[in-house]
């Protein structure tokens, strides 16, 4: 029993039009391994991305508006294992001081005089519009504060945040005290 011509191209008709289905559909399952390996890549990125946040978080810690109706200082201090962004305007000029314990107590003692403070302070000059002043010594040092000063009375609008980033060595004053 063989098989006669026109069977045998029904036959092979059928092989073909069956090896074009599957190679359209292998061509389709390409295309979706394609974007599958491209969303696998994007995600891989974002978890990444997602872990780095994690570890190392920032945190908004001064927002509110103040007011000083005279001449004066306001302090804040600065916490250990962070980087420190401030960011402000304010109705006068203000002056920003990053100074250690013992420079903030010498401030104090002479009434605000900066020129009674001795050794190096990370400062910036009187200005009404400061951007991203960055302070990084307290990465690995609990031994600083800021101090705003105005030299008259007027409004501070800040924007104080902070980023975990701690150092793996001491730094600042706590490393020239060790």
């Amino acid at each position: 029993m063989g098989i006669n011509a026109q069977t045998a191209a029904q036959i092979l008709s059928k092989s073909v039009i069956v090896c074009v289905v599957l190679l359209a559909l292998l061509s389709v399952a390409v295309v979706e391994v394609v974007e599958l390996e491209s969303r696998l890549s994007t995600d891989a990125s974002t978890i990444s991305q997602l872990k780095n946040d994690a570890s190392h978080p920032t945190l908004t810690i001064w927002t509110k508006s103040l007011t000083l109706n005279s001449a004066g200082w306001l302090v804040e201090g600065v916490p250990d294992s962070f980087d420190f962004s401030v960011s402000f305007n304010s109705t006068v000029p203000v002056t920003l001081y990053f100074l250690s314990f013992a420079q903030f107590v010498q401030f104090v003692n002479s009434h605000g005089s900066i020129s009674s403070v001795s050794g190096q302070y990370q400062y910036y000059p009187a200005t009404m519009s400061l951007k991203d002043a960055m302070f990084t010594l307290a990465e690995a040092c609990a031994g600083y504060v800021s101090v705003f000063q105005f030299a008259q009375g007027g409004t501070i609008f800040p924007n104080v945040i902070v980023t975990y980033n701690p150092s793996l060595s001491v730094t600042g004053v706590c490393a020239s005290n060790s």
